[in-house]
Parts: structure tokens; sequence; C-alpha cells
């Protein structure tokens, strides 16, 4: 018997609406996702210059908290299967970190991105 992988057991959707996408950063993003992201963001070293890839990265929650920690010397690339979740995350990071964080839309499994 083949094992199936998580994935294909329970599939996200390709994309969710813009207002899901906004429900998700007005309601979701407050109540659970910034504390999730705040206990990522303490484990990395302050004011490195380090890239980092944030997988999953929704409406940017853990890229624009991963960015404040690193400073001026930090980059982040944040990659998600939705388009209107980036869309949100961009217009985020536009008023405040826009030239160190580049979002991608890609999914996890098929990421183009080297070790």
């Amino acid at each position: 018997m083949s094992q199936q992988s998580p994935a294909s057991l329970f599939p996200l959707p390709n994309d969710v609406t813009p207002e899901e996408a906004g429900f998700y950063e007005s309601v979701v993003v407050p109540r659970y996702s910034s504390l999730i992201a705040q206990g990522l963001v303490a484990e990395i070293p302050s004011g490195s210059r380090s890239r980092i890839l944030d997988v999953g990265c929704g409406t940017g929650t853990p890229s624009l908290g991963i960015l404040r920690r690193l400073g001026d010397g930090g980059q982040v690339v944040g990659v998600d299967p939705s388009g209107a979740m980036l869309d949100v995350a961009r217009a985020r990071a536009l008023g405040e970190l826009g030239r160190h964080v580049f979002y991608k839309r890609e999914k996890a499994e098929q990421l183009k991105f080297g070790d």
C-alpha cells in the first residue's frame, strides 16, 4: 500500500478570496498568528545580516516581525500559495519595510530555492 502525503489527505485551497484574506488579517492574526510569530521571531539573533525564507507567510506577520528583528542588514522572502494573502502582505510591507522583503506566490512543496 502506498503512503499518502499529509497534503493529499488534507488538501488546502489554492487560493482564498480577498474577503477571506481580510478576515484572516483582522481576526486570526491578532488572536493567534501574531502570538506564534512572536515566539519564532524571538529565536532569531537581533541585528543579524541573515536572509530568511518564510514558508506559508500568509498576510506577512512573521516576515515583518523578522525584518524588524534583523534590522537594515536582513532580508526576507515570503512564499504562500494564496495571491489574496500575498496582496495583504505586500500592502503591509510597502509602508513599512518594503525594500527588504519579497513575496512570491508558490506552494511549499514546489519551492524553487536552493539550499
